[in-house]
């Protein structure tokens, strides 16, 4: 793919491709979100050789999220006052104090505004089909936002609706 071609496809500007190309300053995460979308990869494969290979952290995937930690990843993604905490994710309200992270992934009335800001498609999976290369014994559902590559799997409507909502926010990998 040329240069024009992924400045085009990116919305990065060909100068500054190139550039980067010529060593001269590095993308910031906005960049290397347009780039990962452009390739429909991971931001992790994008900057994985650049990282050094021993003590590499391993990055949770939105599809192995479930429960209190896909709903705490989501709402730090929408830059809730989040945090882990020994007794596990909370959130602080101001006048409040801590209170439960909101359950994105099984309350449909909150999930919803997520699914429709993002074109969100649905459908029910029958078990015994397959869906990323993984037999699913049980019914479930695939969500994908719209104009995003990454699909996902989940027990519910709610789950599968947050895990994709959570991968076309953050990729396939959450870097923190």
């Amino acid at each position: 793919m040329s240069q024009k071609h992924v400045a085009l496809l990116s919305g990065i500007n060909l100068r500054t491709l190139i550039r980067w190309e010529g060593g001269e300053g590095e993308p910031g995460a906005s960049d290397l979100r347009a780039l990962a979308r452009t390739f429909g990869v991971g931001i992790d494969q994008l900057v994985g050789d650049l990282l050094p290979t021993e003590d590499r952290p391993r990055f949770p995937r939105p599809s192995e999220l479930s429960g209190v930690m896909l709903d705490f990843w989501i709402a730090k993604v929408q830059e809730m006052p989040v945090e882990v905490t020994v007794d596990g994710p909370v959130m602080y309200e101001a006048g409040v104090g801590q209170s439960p992270i909101p359950n994105f992934s099984s309350d449909l009335a909150l999930m919803e505004p997520l699914m429709r800001a993002k074109g969100m498609h649905l459908y029910s999976l029958p078990a015994g089909q397959a869906f990323d290369g993984e037999m699913r014994k049980a019914d479930g559902w695939v969500a994908r936002c719209a104009h995003e590559p990454i699909a996902c799997w989940g027990a519910t409507i709610c789950e599968a609706a947050a895990r994709a909502w959570l991968a076309a926010e953050v990729g396939a990998m959450i870097l923190a």
